[in-house]
């Protein structure tokens, strides 16, 4: 029975050790491919690890980074999923990074002009992927105002705003800046989206926690973030600077929603029913994420724009 025992470990470690070791193989094929495709230098930031998930056929997951995305500060990376360690897409790996690169030279466009609206405690984030002929559609033609069905879409827009008193926002103004940037998207860039514009205080930038988890895992290394990491730890004041580095390291889509108190404003542009566009179209909803708010918000969005009311 002992001897028996001793087998069964013995193979078990010999299975999980030809496994790692076959992992570490592949992504060092992977990396090496995507180098000579792209011109750039990857690397694995985490994985190759075992999906859990029944419900799809990808075996293995992982995910890299690499030297030009870190340079443009693109807060995304390129997945590998793999059906099996003998089987993957170097082309579909290639495709989107191209993608994100593409994506990238489109939101610094719009962010730019977010900014300048908003402030420099901006970003923004198209969600979805650029083809190249969405690329060249957009860039190609701006300024021009296409008709509404030659325009490129997005699922959504996402733009994070910080300021120094939330409770002191100005409604109306920031009302009309979101449509100024609706206007800019959809009439200068050619673009159909949603626009959700989510304004949070700045003491959201001096939470340890909050900024903890809301830095993109790539970033947390790099020296100027863990100095400012250090200071929140100890409860220490951080400037003006400081809680600008910070916002441009936040993962840009999904920041903590459920810790911190927000305002949003928001605009449809994706809707041929709205236009021509009129500031009326967009709507502003009062943020505490209770669960009577919940409620009471899912029955507000229910209601055409024009009965929808502010939610305090």
């Amino acid at each position: 029975m002992r001897k028996t025992l001793v087998l069964l470990i013995l193979s078990l470690c010999l299975f999980s050790c030809t496994s790692i070791g076959k992992k570490e193989q592949v992504k060092k094929e992977i990396v090496a491919m995507m180098n000579e495709k792209t011109g750039d230098n990857f690397y694995f930031i985490y994985g190759l690890d075992r999906e859990r998930s029944i419900a799809t056929d990808v075996k293995y997951r992982g995910m890299m980074y690499s030297d030009k995305l870190k340079e443009n500060n693109i807060l995304g990376g390129v997945e590998a999923a793999l059906s099996s360690l003998d089987h993957y897409n170097i082309n579909y790996m290639v495709n989107y990074y191209a993608m994100l690169m593409n994506s990238d030279k489109i939101g610094t466009l719009a962010q730019n002009k977010a900014k300048e609206l908003f402030g420099k405690k901006t970003t923004l984030e198209n969600d979805g992927g650029v083809t190249e002929y969405m690329y060249n559609n957009i860039m190609g033609n701006l300024g021009k105002n296409l008709p509404f069905d030659e325009k490129s879409g997005f699922l959504a827009t996402i733009v994070n705003v910080f300021v120094d008193d939330l409770d002191k926002l100005d409604i109306t103004d920031f009302r009309k800046k979101t449509f100024g940037l609706g206007k800019f998207l959809n009439e200068h860039m050619n673009i159909r989206t949603y626009l959700q514009v989510y304004v949070r205080d700045s003491k959201y930038l001096n939470d340890y926690k909050l900024v903890n988890y809301s830095i993109y895992e790539p970033f947390r290394q790099r020296k100027d973030i863990q100095d400012i990491l250090k200071k929140l730890k100890k409860k220490e004041k951080i400037s003006s600077e400081e809680e600008k580095t910070l916002v441009y390291s936040f993962r840009k889509t999904n920041l903590d929603y459920f810790n911190c108190h927000f305002k949003a404003f928001k605009f449809f542009l994706r809707d041929k029913k709205n236009f021509p566009l009129k500031l009326e179209n967009s709507f502003y909803a009062s943020e505490t994420l209770n669960d009577e708010y919940k409620y009471n918000r899912i029955l507000e969005l229910r209601k055409p724009l024009s009965e929808q009311r502010v939610i305090e």
